[in-house]
């Protein structure tokens, strides 16, 4: 009922919605996504029936109360897995020893795909209550040179004809222990630059929806510790 408030006043203040499933009975963030108590222990399949329901059930509520979302986000910092099925807990670590968070043919085969069925299943369950939802799938943004597996993360749920319209990142990664510190403030906007238009290319709609610029004196200094592009 609160929430239902907020988003009323909020529209009677000429805003827009953004309704964010949070599919968990904690906060969910990067490499953190416990699934509720409710769900623990079940099936990929069982987990995906569940959401499909959840998700059906509380877009058709909020409609019932006058409040239509301009945008839908389903979970957030999902790069690495949903409702447990995440390396280390529910998907067995690589096995030759690769760092699992790094190697795309991994997450292809043992992550990825239930990413896939759990949000198949959300948004289907949304698009029976509300045909016309505008979805958005979001991630984090991982500290990988080239940003190559938020890359190959998005292509995948195209590939795998996942029926979202807008890639969502969390550009959320600098702080103090983090070497995207290190990156030069030209090199940094040209990494954004070209992971975004990177994500527009596959036919999608792009929404940065966490930024922290880099704006400690040293970071304008820094180099580029990726290479291209260039800190030029």
């Amino acid at each position: 009922e609160y929430a239902e408030y907020l988003m009323h006043d909020a529209l009677n203040q000429g805003m827009q919605i953004d309704l964010s499933y949070s599919l968990s009975d904690q906060p969910t963030y990067a490499y953190h996504q416990p699934a509720p108590a409710a769900w623990a222990g079940l099936s990929v399949d069982a987990t995906a029936a569940e959401i499909n329901q959840y998700t059906f059930d509380t877009t058709t509520y909020y409609l019932s109360k006058g409040i239509h979302p301009a945008l839908y986000t389903i979970d957030q910092e999902v790069l690495y897995g949903m409702e447990d099925f995440l390396p280390g807990d529910r998907v067995p670590l690589p096995t030759d020893g690769s760092i699992p968070t790094e190697n795309i043919e991994y997450l292809q085969q043992s992550v990825w795909p239930n990413v896939v069925a759990f949000q198949k299943a959300a948004i289907d369950g949304i698009r029976r209550a509300d045909p016309g939802a505008l979805v958005e799938i979001r991630t984090e943004w991982p500290n990988v040179p080239g940003m190559r597996v938020l890359k190959a993360f998005f292509q995948f749920m195209v590939d795998q004809q996942v029926p979202f319209d807008v890639a969502g990142v969390d550009e959320s990664g600098v702080n103090p222990n983090s070497e995207v510190n290190h990156f030069s403030s030209n090199c940094w906007f040209q990494t954004v630059d070209d992971v975004l238009n990177t994500l527009a290319g596959l036919g999608k709609q792009v929404y940065l929806a966490e930024a922290l610029y880099p704006s400690m004196e040293v970071l304008s200094q820094g180099q580029s510790i990726w290479g291209p592009p260039s800190p030029d």
